[in-house]
């Protein structure tokens, strides 16, 4: 009995141990479908974008129809707009397709590419006339390439054909906001240069660019006569007449988050491109050849001096540029624009007196002590001020008006380029008019020729006025048809305008605006479809833009 307790005690012992033992293993060796993570699988390399994924494409094709109450039409330019030009008339403004990659941090190289055929090519680019047609009317109207580099915010160069930094207004309609060119744009301010620009970004809130341009006038061309389109030596695309670059900058930035901020831009030229490579001729050595081949100072001899070379701080252009943006809600914006300008030297408007008394600028003695030749000291200037504002009504509609003055008092004449309607348009041999009236002027030959036999009798009853004109008499005495309101000696001038646009956004892609324009100026420099001089000038435009 007790040989059998013992057999048992150790059966069960043993048991126990090799259980105990059997569990440890276990605990020591742990289930992987419980207690383990699956290994993870390694993540493959990002793809690197492909430069073409990073082209943007993007275009507009934009139509209008405009009506101004003058006696333009048919195919007569309408110079008192800047591109849109065919009065009475539907048009179409630009179509266009620019093509662009940027140059940022993680692709640090870009470009961009606009081209752009419609009727305002021609006035985008020097002299303004429909004759560069022959060479722009298929426009490579921007062109650059950009670098960028990673110093402080970010700093970016573009080298190429670019739009001017100057002005509150820019090259496409849509962008601003009415769908005219307002006259500071138009008058003031060159559109296209060909140079480099080095962008930086000094803070979130601030940048700053430099600009070397060829030409502070902007890009032109050449008059398309044989000669010029045939010719080896010289290019029909110019912008300087002398290896002067201009310089120009441009300070933007916040001042008040989402409230206020400021643009300050200017630019300084003296390239020559109105006046090529010379400068102002000196009096003295004019008066000295004057002696020598004539033996008096007051002779008009036939050798003249040449003029220096054009000297870069004598001879220049200098423009400042601001504006001051104020957002006072989220649905209204006002933006104040000006904008300073002088020019000196051969840059400049020759002065009134010599304009005025000296029309061919003759060197003698009796005009050198007159004041009334140029000299490297003439200076002229103008300054201009604007005010755009825009108020959103709803998502849908807005009202955009725009208000203007150009102050040229000190401009030594006219600073609106247009010439169509301030001249003495009643004058039969004013040539300004052959094509709208056969150049008899907007007088009626019947009438033209009584005011002549008047101003005939005039001279004659009166031996003092023999020396005058028709047409000086006849101002005298009928200043509102007679009077040449584009005179320098009078300097007129003044031109403002007042612009209401209602701006409808028929879709995202679909934009239609509605300018509703006055403009006017000093004395009698328009006239109605009537014929009859005024002092102003009504009209509407219509523009439809498409965008993508």
């Amino acid at each position: 009995m007790m040989r059998k307790k013992t057999l048992s005690l150790i059966a069960t012992f043993t048991l126990v141990t090799a259980s105990s033992v059997f569990a440890q293993a276990k605990k020591e060796v742990p289930d992987q479908k419980v207690t383990a993570a699956p290994a993870k699988a390694a993540e493959p390399e990002p793809e690197e974008k492909k430069w073409y994924e990073a082209v943007d494409f993007s275009g507009f094709v934009d139509v209008y129809y405009m009506y101004n109450n003058n006696p333009l039409q048919g195919n007569a330019i309408d110079a008192t707009h800047a591109f849109e030009t065919s009065n009475k008339n539907f048009g179409v403004n630009a179509a266009a397709l620019a093509i662009q990659k940027t140059a940022e941090k993680g692709s640090p190289w870009g470009f961009r590419v606009d081209f752009q055929n419609g009727q305002n090519n021609a006035y985008q680019e020097a002299p303004y006339t429909t004759s560069n047609q022959v060479y722009n009317y298929n426009m490579l109207k921007q062109a650059y390439v950009s670098m960028y580099f990673p110093v402080l915010k970010g700093m970016t160069l573009d080298i190429g054909k670019m739009a001017t930094h100057i002005g509150y207004e820019v090259l496409e309609s849509m962008n601003n906001p009415n769908y005219t060119i307002g006259a500071i744009f138009q008058n003031t301010i060159p559109f296209i240069h060909t140079g480099a620009r080095l962008t930086t970004q000094f803070t979130d809130k601030w940048a700053g660019t430099f600009y070397l341009y060829n030409s502070g006038g902007g890009t032109g061309y050449t008059s398309p006569t044989p000669g010029n389109l045939t010719s080896t030596t010289t290019n029909s695309f110019f912008e300087s007449s002398n290896e002067h670059k201009a310089v120009g900058t441009q300070l933007k930035g916040t001042l008040i988050e989402d409230k206020l901020s400021l643009t300050w831009n200017t630019l300084y030229s003296s390239d020559g491109f109105a006046s090529g490579y010379t400068g102002v001729v000196d009096p003295s050595q004019m008066l000295v050849a004057n002696y020598l081949e004539t033996g008096s100072v007051n002779g008009a001899g036939t050798v003249l001096p040449t003029g220096q070379r054009m000297k870069y701080n004598k001879d220049y252009w200098f423009m400042n540029h601001a504006i001051l943006s104020i957002t006072p809600t989220d649905r209204i914006q006002i933006d104040l624009d000006y904008t300073w300008s002088e020019k000196s030297g051969a840059m400049a408007n020759a002065n009134l007196a010599q304009q005025q008394y000296n029309s061919a600028n003759v060197y003698t003695a009796e005009t050198v002590l007159g004041g009334q030749v140029n000299t490297s000291h003439n200076k002229s200037s103008y300054q201009s001020y604007g005010v755009f504002s825009k108020f959103k009504i709803t998502e849908t509609w807005g009202v955009n008006v725009r208000i203007e003055y150009l102050n040229d008092k000190a401009n030594n004449g006219q600073l609106n380029t247009f010439s169509i309607l301030h001249g003495p348009n009643a004058s039969s041999g004013d040539p300004t008019y052959t094509s709208v009236n056969g150049g008899n002027g907007y007088l009626g030959a019947y009438q033209q020729q009584i005011n002549t036999a008047l101003a005939e009798a005039i001279k004659a009853s009166n031996p003092i006025f023999a020396g005058l004109t028709d047409n000086q008499i006849l101002a005298a005495i009928d200043p509102k048809n007679y009077k040449n309101y584009s005179g320098a000696a009078a300097n007129y001038g003044q031109y403002r305008t007042f612009t209401v646009t209602p701006v409808w956004n028929f879709t995202e892609n679909l934009l239609i605006k509605l300018d509703l324009r006055r403009d006017w100026a000093t004395g009698y420099q328009f006239i109605d479809i009537h014929g009859d001089k005024r002092k102003d000038q009504l009209g509407l435009t219509l523009g439809v833009v498409a965008k993508f």
